[in-house]
């Protein structure tokens, strides 16, 4: 490619020399197919748009799941306060349900390049009819990979570590007091029916 480039260049400059009149208002520029159909046929406004959206849609997602993450914490008051009675510190408790959240993220990640990877494929397969598409090469590319990582990590550390400071914050003697009222409650209403 750069070799082309260099002749092209040596070529627009001789005949640029030799018909001064000509060529001045010209110029050469080589590029390769999928350069030529991203410049000329204006997708680079698409595909900003398209990116926008799949990052809202992505956060609204992650949004999701922070909330069902809560509430599992907040029902599992109880179990946390157990543990935290038992002698479990408070970075302890909050380890353990971001390694829980950290899981989700990556299998959902995970998950999430294999359809991407998936679609490649049917991309690829549905594009055959048109010989410049298919011209261009359809991968995941490293940085697309690599940037799924990052969005999956922070992810996990930002939607998760919310529900994990909070449920760590629970107050032990309340929660175990609750639960053995509930308890107690439940017990004396059924004990007095004949």
């Amino acid at each position: 490619m750069q070799q082309a480039q260099a002749e092209l260049a040596t070529f627009a400059r001789r005949a640029e020399e030799n018909f001064p009149e000509i060529e001045k208002a010209w110029g050469v520029v080589v590029r390769t197919l999928p350069d030529f159909l991203v410049y000329d046929f204006g997708v680079t406004n698409g595909l900003a748009v398209i990116m926008t959206t799949f990052g809202f849609v992505l956060l609204i997602a992650c949004a999701n799941v922070s909330g069902l993450l809560l509430a599992r914490t907040t029902a599992r008051r109880k179990e946390l306060a157990v543990r935290s009675a038992l002698g479990a510190g408070r970075l302890r408790l909050v380890r353990q349900l971001l390694t829980e959240g950290l899981l989700i993220a990556i299998l959902g990640g995970g998950l999430g390049v294999v359809w991407a990877y998936w679609g490649i494929q049917l991309l690829r397969a549905n594009m055959r009819f048109n010989t410049a598409i298919s011209a261009i090469a359809f991968n995941l590319d490293r940085n697309v990979l690599l940037f799924a990582t990052g969005a999956t990590l922070l992810c996990a550390l930002l939607f998760g570590l919310a529900p994990a400071l909070g449920a760590s914050r629970t107050d032990i003697t309340t929660n175990l007091k609750e639960d053995g009222r509930a308890a107690s409650r439940g017990r004396s209403h059924t004990g007095s029916v004949p």
